[in-house]
This record gives structure tokens, C-alpha cells and sequence, in this order.
């Protein structure tokens, strides 16, 4: 009992100066506490199994836990009241209170059961009620009544009791714009004044029939730059010795209250331009380390970090889902209302970016949300008119700070973000079962990823495998449907890079590659296409050619390139083809058809026309031979040379209109060597062009071909609206 006794004492004497100073720290080993307990060396725990994890319960005790990590992160909906009227909710342990504004009314719940809220009674002629704040068994409304006034209450097991007469602002200033707070015994209110800055004021309630005010002289230089104050204070949030001032111009204001009778600006965040006021409220949560505080406007989560002595610098921002009207801090969680997104959004604001860590589905019109270290309430408006409470931080992770200090995170869960992690090698695997978001570059292979996704391949480099079921060594990334349909990609080094779409089973079968299966242009070598496959562009510096290729594998085999050359150095051996279109037979290195760019020359077996059409070889025409006649005209078509078997002397032949085919050559012969043939014209007239004025023969639209002589064998050639004709002889 000795030992007992002395333990108690000790107790005694420590806890002596605590119950006389509250704000004092206890150090043990150190003359200089900076926490509540403050030990510089080892602390042991006995009676904790070993090879598991500290965590601390709902009511904050601490336990020992899995030797793994796992528990709910996201907001898990408990519980809903319906029926409310326009309400806002503040939250005090088991205690909730509830501002119908539209009713006048003050309704205290109590939520230590969240899937049941339980109505302990509720308060009328609370008209004009704008903010509500709570600690303990005291709540305190912000009423909007002329010049604006806060009404205590009193809380017990049944309605909340209006106690002392109401906290008027001092002297020419209002409540209507303003906004309260509380902490322990404490109740913090920022006033307006018309025509002037606003100011803040904190107040005694531990007797709240009594309040007493602890500063009388007010603080005012809080507000926008190069002035002593600020205009239209909206919101208020405090802890520890800070308190934050939200207002109207998008900005707030750092306090140190840690003296109520001599309240100090340390710094400001946000806009402090009286050029951007916004009209709104300024959402803000407060911890001794953070500010996070909401731009309505612009869906934005801004988070600093607040120095020891409260000056704020920007940690970083974050897009939140559309009109975010609610913030509340738990640990390093910023939990976010956002009306527009009916969404209760778990932000991560510890790291160097902001990183979402759950969400949960909210009733529409939401108005604000409160938080317990393990409960979650949200108040919604029209249309919802309801109370929404979650679970939250069921259980939580001991951490140690590199400074030694004791604090507590949530558990991760299998549908956890990565994040966080050190740039160094980590050994083992992990899983992500459920979705997942990077605020920041993943790299794979990297402790150095370049880009939002760096992958890396330390293997081979290598084309991808033929056959079998494992890849090759420059296979770096896959991606797999159903029916073991993959695409692979691989590097196979400075020859390049490779898609292969196959079987995962048996990677000898190969599947299509669809670009743009829905429609869409495609471009290789351009930054801007305008076809549906586009190669190359006017300021493309190399050959835009398709190479086509086939062969058996065993060396036969043959390449064709089809496309518009450039004389670079990669192509040296197709001198004089600059931007000129080719088609060329790869493997034999020779130019097969080529048209000038300059010209518009057309080359067949050179690749260097000077006329229009110039061929390097023979040409042949379109024959037919032995063509029989009859009286009414049988019709020469599109043939390069007819040969004509006419059966009598009346056969007769037939060209098309001369209008028809302009150039058009025909070579006629008449083969027989008894019967006349007669060539005639579907349009046009047939001249003779053997004399040197040539003339219709015979006034008529026909010609005679003799079985013998000059106009046995003839050529015939259409100007566009008659025909000429050349008498070649036997």
C-alpha cells in the first residue's frame, strides 16, 4: 500500500497546478513542456501484447490493436431525423443541438446512439436564429434581431432553457454579420459595425446566467490589408490559444486568444483586398496546426499551416466537388459539405497536396456539418430538411511525430489510397480492391517519375515474343480484357517501341489493333490531321512513305513504298525526288511511278519526266480483233486498236462522240480482203487528214475502209467535237 499511497500523492501534486491553470503542460525529464504531458525518454505500457499496433478507441483510450492495419476510413451513414426546418447543427459529445431557423425553434438530441437520435425537448421563440455553437451543457445562438444579440441556453434532459439576459454587442456594434464560436467556458463572437471595421470580443459562460466579457477593449486590426480592421466578419472557429475570423472578402484573420484580455492578430489567409468581397459566408475549420478554409465561389479547399506562434502559410489547395459550404477538421482530415455535390467529402490535408480519401452521399440542400472525435453530423435544408449522422475514425492509428509527440491517424482499409510514401524501394506487395486517385506522378520502376505516369523497364530490349505464354524482356505494360485479349507494349530500344495485341495463353495468336473504331482522324509525323489517315506535313523534315511488305519467311519476299519523298539523307539514293509522290520497289531500290510535284509530270520507269506522261519501256494498248459488223453499227468502245471483219460491203462500224472522248486514238484496220468496211461517228464529223485542207468526206458522217491501199489501215483521233482522220496504208 506504500507504493499506492506515494502514486496518489504524486498524482495529487501534479494534477494541483493543473486544476489552477488549465493551459499549463507537464513535463517529465524536461523543464520545457511543449504538450499537456511532455516526456523526454522511453515510456513503457505494461500488459500489451507484443507485435501489434497501438490504436485508440471512440472515446480516445488506447489499445492495442491487429499486428495488421485495417478499419473503415469513409463516412459510414448511421443514422437521419427528418422533419427540420431549414437547420443548422452544432455538436458537444453526446449532445447536439439544432437551429430550426425557419421554425424559431432549439431542439437538443442525444446522438450517443447515431443510427437513433433521441429528441430530449425543444425550445420556441428562437426567431432570427443565424449561428449555433455548443460546449458542454451550454449552447449559444447568434440571433439577427435589429442590432443583433446571442441567447445562452442550458442543457438538460429535456428542451434547452434560455438562461441570463441576452449578450447585446457593445456599443454601435451588430450581430447581424458576425459569428460565434466556443471552447470549454469560453464564448468567442466576431461583431460588425456598420460604416466601419468589425471587431472580437470573448466572453466568460461558465456561469452562464452571468457572463462576464475578458476583453474590453476590443480587437479590430484583423481585416483587409492596409487597414485596422475588417468588414462583414462572417465566421469564427477556435482551438487551442488561435482563433480564425472568416469574412466577407474571401480571407480570415489568425488570433491569439491565449490572453482573453489582450487578444492579438498573428497573421491573415486569403484575400485581404477589400476589392474582392463575395458576399459569402468564409466556411473555416481550425486546429492548433491548421486552417482549412472554403472559397465558396470557386470550390476550393485552402489549407495553411499555422507556426508555432499562429502565422499562417499556404499549404496547399484542393478542387472540391461543386459548393462547398462546410468544413470541419479531425486530426489530419478535413471533412467537407458540399451542397451542389451532395457530397460529404475526407480530404487528406497532412502531405504537400491534398488527397482524397472517401466520400459519403448526402441529402440535397445541405446547410453545414459538425464533428465528434467518432460521429459526423450533417444539417440539410430544402428540400431534405433532415439530420444526417456517420461514423467516423471508428478506431485510429497511434503515431509518433519526429519530434516525439504522440498523436493519433485513421485506419487504412483495402479500399485505402497510397500516399505518402518514401521515394525509396518498398519491399513486399500491396492491393488496391476498391478505387483509387494520385494527386501527384506515379512512377513504376522510378523512385523518379517524370511525368503524372513513368514507367520503366530495366529488362532487354526486345520485339515482342511469337509463341509461348511469357513475354519478352522490353515487355513493360499490359492491358487485359476478357477472353485472355490483351494489348502489351514493350521497347525493343532505339528500334522502337511496340503494341501487340494477342492471346495472354498463347501469344502465336493475334488480334486486331483498332484506332479510332468510332471514327476520328488519324496522324503519323503531323500535329493536326484533316483525313482520316494523314502521314507527314508541310513542315515534316523527313520521307511521308508507307512501306508494304509479304514474303514466305525463306527469303522471297518482296517491300513496296508508296508516298511523297524527301532527298535526306536516309533516302540518298532517290536523288532528284524531292516532295515528289513515288511508288518504289523497296527491296530492288528502283522508283516504279513518280509524278512531279513542280510539273506534274508523270514518270513510268523514271523518276525524272519531262513530259507529261513519259514512259521508260514500251506501251500497249487495249485490242480487238476481228470485230464483225452489221448495218446498224456496231460500236468500237473503248479499245486502242480494232481490227475489223466486215461479213458483206454494207458492215458498218461505230465510233462515240468525238465530244465524249477528246484525245482518244484509234488505230482501225480492215481486215478483210473482199468486203468495204464503213466507220462512222456517234457525233461529230470524220475529216480526212490527208490533204492539206481537209475536208468532210463525201459531205457525209461515215468513212470507207478499202479491202487494199491507203485506206485499209487508218488512225483516228477525237480534237473534242469532230474526228480527224490519218490514212497509214496496208
Amino acid at each position: 500500500m506504500k507504493h499506492l499511497y506515494s502514486w496518489l500523492g504524486g498524482v495529487a501534486l501534479l494534477s494541483l497546478p493543473l486544476a489552477a491553470a488549465q493551459a499549463q503542460n507537464v513535463g517529465i525529464g524536461t523543464t520545457q513542456p511543449t504538450q499537456k504531458l511532455d516526456v523526454d525518454g522511453n515510456m513503457r505500457v505494461r500488459g500489451l501484447p507484443g507485435a501489434s499496433l497501438l490504436q485508440t478507441d471512440a472515446e480516445g483510450n488506447v489499445v492495442s490493436g491487429a499486428a495488421s492495419i485495417s478499419g473503415p476510413l469513409n463516412p459510414a451513414p448511421a443514422g437521419v431525423v427528418t422533419g427540420l426546418n431549414n437547420p443548422l447543427v452544432a455538436v458537444s459529445g453526446p449532445l447536439a443541438v439544432v437551429l430550426n431557423r425557419g421554425a424559431g425553434t432549439l431542439s437538443l438530441y442525444d446522438v450517443s446512439n447515431p443510427a437513433a437520435p433521441a429528441l430530449r425537448g425543444t425550445a420556441t421563440g428562437v426567431s432570427n436564429g443565424v449561428e449555433v455553437a455548443v460546449s458542454g451543457t451550454t449552447a449559444a445562438v447568434l440571433i439577427h434581431s435589429g442590432a443583433g444579440y446571442i441567447q445562452l441556453f442550458s442543457l438538460g434532459g429535456g428542451a434547452p432553457t434560455a438562461v441570463g439576459s441576452s449578450i447585446v454587442p457593445p456599443a454601435a456594434l451588430s450581430a447581424v454579420n458576425g459569428g460565434i464560436a466556443m471552447t470549454g467556458n469560453r464564448l468567442y463572437a466576431a461583431y460588425d459595425r456598420a460604416g466601419a471595421y468589425g471587431a472580437f470580443y470573448v466572453y466568460d459562460v461558465s456561469t452562464p446566467a452571468t457572463p462576464t466579457l475578458l476583453n474590453a477593449a476590443p480587437t479590430t486590426n484583423t481585416g483587409p490589408t492596409n487597414s485596422t480592421g475588417f468588414f462583414t466578419p462572417q465566421t469564427v472557429a477556435v482551438a487551442g490559444n488561435f482563433a480564425a475570423v472568416g469574412h466577407a472578402y474571401n480571407g480570415a484573420a489568425v488570433l491569439d486568444v491565449s490572453n482573453p484580455a489582450a487578444v492579438t492578430v498573428v497573421g491573415s489567409a486569403g484575400s485581404m483586398s477589400t476589392g474582392t468581397y463575395s458576399g459569402n459566408d468564409q466556411p473555416l475549420a481550425l486546429s492548433t496546426t491548421t486552417l482549412c478554409m472554403l472559397t465558396v465561389g470557386t470550390n476550393t479547399l485552402s489549407t495553411y499551416s499555422l507556426s508555432a506562434t499562429g502565422v499562417p502559410t499556404l499549404r496547399h489547395t484542393y478542387t472540391t466537388a461543386p459548393t462547398p459550404v462546410s468544413v470541419a477538421l479531425s486530426g489530419n482530415l478535413a471533412y467537407v459539405a458540399c451542397r451542389g455535390g451532395s457530397a460529404l467529402q475526407v480530404i487528406d490535408v497532412s502531405g504537400g497536396s491534398a488527397v482524397l480519401r472517401g466520400t459519403a452521399v448526402l441529402d440535397a440542400g445541405t446547410n453545414n456539418l459538425a464533428l465528434t472525435p467518432t460521429l459526423g453530423l450533417v444539417a440539410n435544408g430544402s428540400p431534405s430538411q433532415s439530420l444526417q449522422t456517420f461514423s467516423i475514425n471508428s478506431a485510429r492509428t497511434v503515431t509518433v511525430a519526429p519530434d516525439g509527440s504522440l498523436s493519433s491517424a485513421p485506419l487504412a482499409t483495402s479500399t485505402d489510397y497510397v500516399q505518402n510514401q518514401p521515394l525509396t524501394t518498398q519491399t513486399g506487395s500491396f492491393n488496391l480492391s476498391g478505387n483509387g486517385a494520385l494527386g501527384g506522378s506515379l512512377g513504376l520502376g522510378t523512385t523518379a517519375p517524370v511525368t503524372r505516369l513513368d514507367v520503366r523497364n530495366t529488362a532487354a530490349a526486345a520485339l515482342p515474343a511469337s509463341s509461348g505464354s511469357a513475354q519478352s524482356g522490353g515487355h513493360y505494360a499490359r492491358f487485359l480484357g476478357t477472353s485472355n485479349a490483351a494489348l502489351d507494349m514493350g521497347s525493343n530500344g532505339t528500334a522502337g517501341h511496340w503494341l501487340q495485341a494477342g492471346n495472354t495463353t498463347n501469344l502465336g495468336v493475334r488480334y486486331p489493333l483498332l484506332l479510332n473504331p468510332n471514327g476520328g482522324n488519324v496522324g503519323i509525323g503531323t500535329s493536326g490531321t484533316t483525313r482520316l489517315l494523314e502521314l507527314g506535313s508541310m513542315s515534316y523534315g523527313n520521307p511521308a512513305m508507307v512501306r508494304m511488305g509479304a514474303g514466305n519467311g525463306a527469303g522471297i519476299g518482296r517491300a513496296w513504298e508508296l508516298g511523297v519523298q524527301v532527298n535526306s539523307g536516309n533516302l540518298a539514293d532517290v536523288s532528284g525526288e524531292n516532295y515528289d509522290f513515288a511508288v518504289r520497289d523497296a527491296t530492288g531500290n528502283t522508283t516504279r511511278l513518280l509524278i512531279e510535284y513542280s510539273t506534274g509530270n508523270v514518270g513510268v520507269g523514271t523518276s525524272a519526266p519531262t513530259s507529261t506522261l513519259q514512259v521508260n519501256g514500251s506501251v500497249a494498248v487495249k485490242v480487238a480483233n476481228n470485230v464483225a459488223g452489221n448495218n446498224s453499227g456496231t460500236a468500237l468502245g473503248d479499245n486502242g486498236y480494232v481490227g475489223l471483219s466486215p461479213a458483206t460491203n454494207a458492215d458498218y462500224y461505230l465510233l462515240p462522240s468525238a465530244s465524249s472522248c477528246p484525245g482518244r486514238i484509234y488505230y482501225i484496220r480492215n481486215n478483210s480482203s473482199s468486203n468495204t468496211a464503213y466507220v462512222g461517228s456517234s457525233g461529230g464529223n470524220i475529216f480526212e487528214g490527208g490533204s492539206a485542207n481537209a475536208a468532210a468526206v463525201a459531205g457525209t458522217s461515215s468513212y470507207p475502209l478499202a479491202t487494199s491501199g491507203a485506206t485499209k489501215t487508218v488512225t483516228i483521233i477525237s480534237d473534242g467535237a469532230n474526228w480527224t482522220l490519218i490514212k497509214n496504208g496496208n
